[in-house]
C-alpha cells in the first residue's frame, strides 16, 4: 500500500511528496523512496536516491533503479556516487556497458576517457570495441591502441579482444 501511494503521491506533486517521504519512519522512507523511483523522470529519481541517507539502503536503492534504468547519463551519475567504490554497484555498471555499447557506441567511446576507475573505463572501451568489432575489427582494435589506459591494462583488453574476435571468426566459419 505504501509503495502505491508513494507512486501515486509522486506523479501528482514531486515537492511535496518528497516533504511527505521526509514524515515517513526510517524503515518505510527506502521502500517509499524506491517505489517513487520507478515511475519519475531520471533526474527526479536521482533526487529520491540521494535523499537516501549513505549506507546500505542507498546502496540498494542504486543498484534496484540501475538495473532498470541504465542509459549513459544514469552511468555518469552513478559514477559520481561514493557508493561506486562497492563492488555491488560497480558490478551492476560494468554489466551494462555492453547495452550502452550497443546502443550508443560513439557517446560511451567520448565519455570513456573521462572515467577515472581504470577497471569501469577499460570495459567502456571494451565494450565499444566488441560492438564495433562485428562490422570492422580494424577498427575496434584502433579503439584500444588509442585509449588512455595504462600500458598492461590496455594490453589485457587487447588479449580480450583479440579472443573474442577470434571466437566470432570461429563462429562464423561453422
Amino acid at each position: 500500500m505504501l509503495r502505491g501511494l508513494a507512486r501515486a503521491f509522486v506523479g501528482l506533486d514531486f515537492e511535496a511528496a518528497i516533504e511527505w517521504l521526509e514524515t515517513l519512519p526510517e524503515s518505510e522512507k527506502t521502500k517509499a523512496r524506491g517505489a517513487a523511483a520507478e515511475v519519475v523522470s531520471p533526474s527526479q529519481a536521482h533526487i529520491l536516491i540521494e535523499g537516501a541517507p549513505q549506507g546500505p539502503e542507498r546502496l540498494a536503492l542504486l543498484t534496484k533503479y540501475s538495473e532498470k534504468h541504465l542509459n549513459l547519463n544514469t552511468a555518469k551519475w552513478m559514477v559520481e556516487m561514493p557508493e561506486i567504490e562497492t563492488p555491488e554497484l560497480r558490478a551492476v555498471l560494468r554489466a551494462a556497458l555492453p547495452s550502452l555499447a550497443q546502443g550508443a557506441p560513439l557517446a560511451l567511446l567520448d565519455w570513456s576517457p573521462t572515467i577515472q576507475y581504470e577497471d569501469i573505463r577499460a570495459e567502456a572501451y571494451l565494450s565499444v570495441a566488441k560492438e564495433w568489432s562485428k562490422a570492422d575489427p580494424s577498427r575496434s582494435r584502433r579503439i584500444l591502441k588509442e585509449a588512455e589506459l595504462p600500458e598492461d591494462l590496455r594490453q589485457a583488453v587487447v588479449e580480450h579482444l583479440e579472443l573474442f574476435i577470434e571466437g566470432k571468426e570461429a563462429e562464423a566459419a561453422r
